[in-house]
């Protein structure tokens, strides 16, 4: 299907249009955060509202022209490399690089919108320890995947992990904003596994792993040698508490 993007310049409508086929995506009223590399907007479809991209273009910069040509050289090697590591990362839904060679800073990455709130939303709610499991497990299952990429995210935090529940009450965890992604260097010292091991430590949700060591003043500290274990262990767990509830809703 043919896809184009339309810049404001370019558009007697004085903004920019993405062309899908026979449908249209204009910017969204709704705003995502903005990042401190570039300024993102959501594309929607005109019938229905829907968001359906993400569209991140440089900053705007105050340079001398010669300063201004170079940084506008540095954005478009810099989305390159972006769309190369999401396409890796995601090859079913692959970014696209639009550049006006035309018109000075006429660059943009569309990115394919994800559903979902970001993991800080959930961590900083009540959650049932099913729903706690779940996410935990969607996420490993995320990192897992960039790392047998050689990937290392470098910004990793809870407001860069998506959490899609889906219908039939499974979920998934998508990574985004790799504007910092690098090789990996060292498997055993990255911020994902920061992330995931105090979640694993919270004893709220998660009550001891057999096999993996436990600091009583630290918690758990896990890396990606550890996934096997903790992997089986949450689908145990997650089918014990479901179980649970079944047997719970159920009339005697």
């Amino acid at each position: 299907m043919s896809f184009r993007y339309l810049f404001s310049h370019k558009n007697e409508k004085r903004h920019s249009v993405i062309i899908k086929g026979d449908n249209l995506f204009t910017p969204s009223d709704k705003k995502p955060s903005t990042g401190y590399s570039a300024y993102t907007r959501f594309f929607a479809a005109i019938k229905n509202k829907t968001i359906q991209y993400v569209v991140k273009q440089p900053l705007n910069k105050i340079l001398k022209h010669d300063e201004l040509i170079q940084y506008y050289f540095n954005c478009i090697k810099n989305f390159e490399r972006e769309k190369i590591i999401w396409d890796l990362v995601y090859p079913d839904q692959k970014a696209k690089l639009i550049v006006d060679h035309n018109e000075l800073g006429a660059i943009r990455l569309v990115l394919p919108y994800f559903p979902g709130k970001r993991l800080n939303t959930y961590l900083s709610a009540e959650l049932s320890s099913l729903t706690y499991c779940k996410i935990l497990l969607a996420l490993i299952n995320a990192v897992r995947h960039f790392y047998e990429l050689g990937l290392s995210h470098n910004d990793f935090n809870g407001n860069n992990v998506l959490i899609e529940e889906k219908e039939n009450g499974t979920i998934k965890a998508y990574l985004i904003d790799f504007d910092r992604v690098s090789y990996i260097k060292n498997f055993a010292s990255n911020s994902e596994w920061l992330v995931i091991s105090r979640m694993l430590s919270d004893r709220r949700y998660i009550p001891h792993i057999p096999d993996i060591q436990y600091n009583p003043g630290f918690g758990y500290n896990v890396g990606y040698k550890d996934t096997p274990i903790i992997l089986d262990f949450l689908r145990n767990h997650i089918v014990h508490l479901e179980s649970e509830k079944f047997y719970k809703n159920t009339p005697n």
